[in-house]
């Protein structure tokens, strides 16, 4: 007996949001802190395209600018393919 769309609850057919984006700091420590952080949440390797979809108003070349900083004081490592670790 085939089951009609209709006889389905809303709730059951969606599909699961996604994470809000979170506030970009206006300070630049803050941002430093905030990148550094979510590198080392991040599992595995990332790309600063990776890291900016997490917040709001904020273009990947911004982190890309941070995350180059966290390599040149120890806080990141640059891969050979592009990506950054902590």
């Amino acid at each position: 007996m085939p089951i009609s769309l209709e006889s389905v609850p809303a709730t059951f057919c969606d599909y699961p949001k996604a994470p809000a984006k979170a506030d970009w700091p206006k300070k630049r420590p803050a941002q430093v802190t905030t990148v550094r952080q979510s590198l080392q949440d991040h599992k595995g390797p990332a790309t600063s395209e990776a890291i900016a979809t997490r917040f709001k108003s904020v273009k990947a070349d911004k982190i890309e600018e941070l995350l180059d900083t966290l390599v040149l004081i120890g806080q990141a490592r640059l891969l050979t393919d592009g990506r950054y670790v902590a």
